[in-house]
């Protein structure tokens, strides 16, 4: 028979990362120890496995994203020649003033439209042959940006080289053809493309690079870049992978977080005064943390095989799995607590 909880039995204790990880994943059992278990330990043992986790899913899709990158690179290379900054904006050395619409390898759209004419006569193409592509770019004289379809409806856009007036923030619209009549709203005017930045992050757009940087030898009114070479300068997994890898983690933590404090605070108040005496808040917490291990084990499969079942995507699955293992847990818990007897009423 197990023993019971008191507030006497729960005593601090250290259990190493691994053995928590392990543990939880294993079954119950291991809860009661993690009772002792600062919060703080809790904590960073939390972000560590999502740190692990967002190294393993950026590592995949980091491996992914080059090759459809080169892929994409060759193309241009073979087809529109360098790609020339000017004080005009962004033009290929190859055919400037012909428009382009193509699908490339794995469903990827591919769009170069030299003016605003040239947007204005390709609604059909966007409405149409676009939309049965996942992901797709998007080369006009002011931008170029890529845009990809989400699990649910709707398309998630975002520069990858812009002038400084044009939002560096990924955008979402219901449609293809709202993407470009956003994008068309920043061609007007003109601004200088050897000002323009490269974002090769969409998820942080804060971090960039100078398009004059990417050649800071060269003296000349035209910057032009070879595409297979530029991939090579800016996509850089080593740098890339640790930034998407701590970005992912520090989101996701805020997302566990956040799931985890309601969870307890919602078990904490409808606890009884023994359960109370026992598990406090900050236990409690602790153990709903620890409970999001397997969820985010689990997130991390799924996000890897790439399931799409039910549009459950990464933040989902941790959303349910944890709601579903913490209740688990508390479950587990409230029974081995030991509840004192009712008072006994002398006149009955």
């Amino acid at each position: 028979m197990d023993e019971k909880l008191t507030p006497q039995s729960v005593v601090s204790q250290t259990t190493s990362f691994f053995k928590a990880i392990i543990g939880t994943c294993a079954g119950t059992v291991i809860f009661k120890k993690l009772l002792g278990q600062s919060l703080v330990r809790a904590g960073f043992h939390i972000f560590a496995l999502l740190l692990l986790s967002g190294i393993v899913i950026s590592y995949v899709q980091m491996n992914t994203i080059v090759d459809e990158t080169q892929k994409i690179a060759r193309y241009i290379d073979q087809n529109f020649g360098n790609i020339n900054f000017t004080e005009k904006g962004i033009y290929p050395a190859l055919n400037p003033d012909q428009s382009t619409h193509i699908a490339l390898n794995r469903g990827i759209w591919f769009d170069y439209v030299p003016s605003m004419d040239a947007y204005n006569d390709t609604v059909e193409s966007w409405g149409t042959n676009a939309e049965k592509c996942n992901a797709g770019i998007l080369w006009d004289p002011q931008c170029i940006l890529m845009w990809v379809k989400t699990p649910t409806d709707g398309y998630m856009a975002n520069p990858i080289f812009a002038p400084p007036h044009y939002p560096k923030e990924p955008f979402k619209e219901p449609t293809l053809a709202d993407v470009r009549k956003h994008a068309q709203k920043f061609i007007p005017g003109t601004t200088d493309a050897r000002e323009y930045h490269l974002y090769p992050v969409p998820t942080l757009p804060t971090f960039s690079l100078p398009v004059k940087h990417l050649l800071p030898n060269l003296e000349s009114d035209t910057i032009q870049l070879n595409a297979t070479t530029l991939l090579s300068q800016a996509v850089n997994p080593m740098v890339l992978l640790p930034l998407l890898a701590f970005f992912s983690a520090f989101s996701s933590f805020i997302l566990v977080g956040f799931l985890a404090f309601i969870f307890s605070a919602s078990s904490y108040i409808f606890s009884d005064a023994d359960s109370k005496r026992v598990i406090t808040f900050s236990r409690m917490l602790t153990l709903t943390l620890y409970a999001a291990c397997p969820a985010i084990i689990i997130a991390t499969l799924w996000e890897l095989c790439g399931l799409r079942i039910l549009n459950l995507d990464y933040a989902q699955i941790i959303l349910y799995a944890l709601l579903v293992y913490s209740l688990v847990v508390q479950f587990k818990m409230q029974r081995m607590i030991d509840r004192k007897p009712p008072p006994i009423d002398p006149d009955f």
